[in-house]
């Protein structure tokens, strides 16, 4: 069988159903992925063989439910691959394999949440001409999100680092947003990935006939005293 390359774009905190608001000392927490690279690696040795033989190829965005242990329930495709089997493998390979962290109220109790996640499969002869989404005036719109007041809030909860992944669409708008760390405090992340989406510009990634599809970028950010730093971003991914 011949290597295939999987990427999960995981698109959480903005795509939950029930608002999850932390108050200081609160115990709400908002939906994680737990262990993304163990299930996504069972995944992709899942990728159908008729999928393979067909030369099919594409992303499948699902809108997921998460019970209160984690598992997802059901799994709906909300945009085609345009190959019914790997719409078909995405959504089972989600139900059987994906884990995460349950999301909880503010009284700590688990709770189910839906959320939003894209599946890309790339066939070998076309991974390496990926040409992944683009930063466009990143200086400007990282200051812009990552504003003295954000930045003196991530202080005075200690943290060291609050890294995102956002999911880029066809038009190099941001189209979701993820949490790779987390600030440790829900209302923190939930602000950060608001704001990215809000002045974040790409963009977007292509296929080596110029044809436009979804990406993914991670920002990663460390607050220090006095004045914003913006670490480096991580991605593309």
């Amino acid at each position: 069988m011949r290597l295939v390359i999987l990427i999960l774009i995981i698109s959480l905190v903005l795509a939950t159903d029930t608002p999850v608001r932390a108050q200081d000392g609160g115990k709400a927490r908002s939906l994680r992925p737990d262990n993304v690279a163990s299930w996504a690696a069972r995944i992709q040795a899942d990728y159908p063989v008729q999928a393979l033989q067909a030369g099919e190829e594409g992303a499948v965005q699902m809108q997921l439910l998460v019970d209160e242990e984690g598992g997802v329930k059901n799994c709906e495709v909300k945009k085609s691959s345009g190959s019914l089997t790997l719409d078909h493998a995405a959504c089972l390979g989600m139900v059987t394999h994906a884990r995460y962290l349950p999301a909880l109220d503010e009284d700590g109790n688990r709770i189910e949440t839906h959320t939003i996640l894209s599946i890309r499969y790339v066939l070998p002869n076309h991974s390496g001409s990926i040409a992944h989404p683009v930063a466009v005036d990143s200086n400007a719109w990282r200051l812009a999100a990552f504003d003295e007041t954000y930045n003196q809030a991530l202080l005075e909860k200690e943290v060291r680092e609050i890294r995102f992944q956002l999911v880029i669409d066809e038009s190099g708008k941001p189209a979701g947003c993820g949490i790779l760390i987390s600030s440790g405090n829900a209302e923190l992340d939930r602000t950060g990935c608001a704001s990215l989406l809000r002045h974040a510009k790409f963009k977007p990634a292509t296929t080596p006939d110029r044809s436009t599809i979804p990406g993914a970028y991670w920002v990663s950010h460390k607050p220090v005293k006095e004045k914003t730093v913006l670490a480096d971003p991580k991605g593309p991914q």
